[in-house]
């Protein structure tokens, strides 16, 4: 795979790096490769190329796997999102929250991120993770949402602690 001008950028052009700043720099070419180009069309060559490493055991060395260090993109930035999160519900000082808010404390804190990003590869990429999961969960998350008890294959309600 040929490596595009914007990946060219990326090579380092000094001393070596050190192990942090080479996951790093994994991570961030993973996510902006999966982000332009989705998850089945980007290779470990073009991730190892384009964050500048010419070892072409430098993923399975720094993360085990392809899935490991597409997780670790997931990590790093859910990480910081997560964290805004929780200072929302901190901001409710133990009342319950109406939905307006609780929506608001999951939307908010991902809006906030990817507007302070541009381009949002993070975006992208998480449109291209989210795919992932089936449709076929979503009538099995409704009767959650809508605050009815969920319910077994045969129909009766489970057990509360389900």
């Amino acid at each position: 795979m040929q490596i595009m001008p914007s990946e060219r950028s990326l090579r380092p052009s000094g001393p070596r790096d050190s192990s942090d700043t080479v996951r790093d720099r994994l991570i961030d070419a993973a996510e902006r490769l999966v982000a332009l180009h989705t998850d089945e069309g980007t290779s470990p060559r073009a991730i190892i190329a384009a964050a500048g490493q010419r070892h072409s055991s430098a993923i399975s060395y720094h993360f085990g796997d392809r899935r490991d260090l597409l997780d670790a993109v997931w990590e790093r930035r859910s990480a910081v999102v997560h964290r805004r999160r929780l200072e929302l519900v901190v901001a409710w000082s133990g009342r319950d929250p109406g939905l307006r808010e609780l929506v608001e404390a999951w939307v908010r804190p991902f809006a906030e991120f990817v507007g302070a990003h541009r381009p949002s590869y993070w975006a992208r990429f998480n449109e291209d993770e989210l795919r992932r999961y089936p449709l076929a969960m979503v009538p099995r998350l409704r009767p959650n949402v809508a605050g009815r008890p969920p319910r077994d294959r045969s129909g009766s309600p489970r057990p509360s602690g389900w």
